[in-house]
């Protein structure tokens, strides 16, 4: 029995396989000071990297491997700098409630910790799935040098950010 192999199922008329698109989502931070204005800023954001530690078990000639515990790698996000909007101001503020410059505090993670979603919408606009960010906190801040010699360089913000937990049962 021949098997023929096309690709008419993708971005069918009749429905079905869609894709999603990497261009098409929502990251929602609420807790941060304005949390509309990092939403329609962000311009670049990582999917979740999660991963276990191994564990090695000798047992005469055989190494045999079982899982230790697991860890969430950083997460980053690019994000814009507007004139007219305080973008990075108002993400510095958050940076400032895990380490105060001015008095070399640290803060605590009830004020600092937020919970977020990264959502991925339809071609239409419709949350599909989402992704629950858990104990999200900014660990590093940076933004782009700043140059003479560049005619469209835009100012942007790049912001590590410590995760303690991905919730992926919404994908």
């Amino acid at each position: 029995m021949a098997v023929t192999m096309t690709a008419s199922h993708l971005g069918s008329p009749a429905g079905g396989f869609e894709p999603q698109r990497s261009y098409n989502w929502v990251l929602v931070l609420p807790g941060t000071s304005d949390p509309d204005l990092i939403r329609l800023s962000v311009e670049r954001v990582s999917l979740p990297s999660i991963g276990t530690a191994v564990i090695h078990m000798r047992y005469m000639n055989e190494d045999i491997k079982v899982s230790g515990g697991a860890s969430v790698d950083a997460n980053s996000i690019t994000v814009r700098d507007f004139v007219d909007r305080q973008t990075y101001k108002t993400l510095n503020a958050w940076m400032e409630q895990v380490h105060d410059p001015a008095t070399g505090s640290i803060g605590f993670a009830s004020d600092y910790k937020k919970q977020g979603t990264l959502q991925l919408v339809d071609p239409k606009g419709n949350v599909m799935r989402q992704i629950i960010v858990k104990g999200v906190w900014p660990n590093k801040i940076s933004a782009t040098d700043l140059d003479y010699n560049s005619d469209s360089g835009l100012v942007k913000i790049n912001l590590q950010l410590t995760v303690d937990k991905y919730d992926q049962t919404g994908l």
